[in-house]
């Protein structure tokens, strides 16, 4: 019997081969569509319902995969695989919004806008991470000062 599991093996195939042969540009909603066409075999007066839902399913499930891909890089859990050579955070891909959509793309095919983009995002993150510390500990001397 097909499970999920079979599926998410089929969408890692589909993201490695990719990778492996032009995957400059990834799109999680290609990725779903290949994977539901591999599958034809839909049939009957709820067809639609039943491609509708996996197609949804699957598209989610490419995002988290390439999610995973991402907090991988994000976090310092010694793998270099998806870092770039010579640095120590610059990632070899990123996410990146392009015609409505949003995909992942080689650092070396990234407009200069985009790679500025991220940058901003990573300084923007930064503040956010050092304000909370901040207000974490604004909280602990409000609370020794309440008791």
């Amino acid at each position: 019997m097909y499970q999920f599991s079979d599926a998410q093996r089929e969408v890692t195939a589909k993201i490695e081969w990719l990778i492996a042969n032009n995957g400059s540009v990834l799109h999680p909603e290609f990725i779903a569509h290949q994977v539901t066409a591999d599958h034809p075999g839909v049939s009957g007066e709820d067809a639609d319902f039943y491609k509708c839902c996996s197609f949804a399913k699957l598209r989610d499930e490419v995002r988290q995969q390439i999610n995973r891909m991402k907090v991988k890089t994000d976090h310092d859990d010694g793998s270099e695989q998806l870092v770039m050579p010579g640095f120590e955070h610059l990632q070899q891909r990123y996410f990146v919004d392009r015609e409505k959509e949003t995909c992942i793309v080689r650092l070396e095919e990234m407009t200069d806008d985009e790679i500025e983009v991220k940058a901003q995002e990573r300084e923007a993150m930064g503040r956010a991470c050092y304000a909370h510390a901040d207000e974490l500990r604004r909280y602990r001397e409000l609370r020794k000062s309440a008791a």
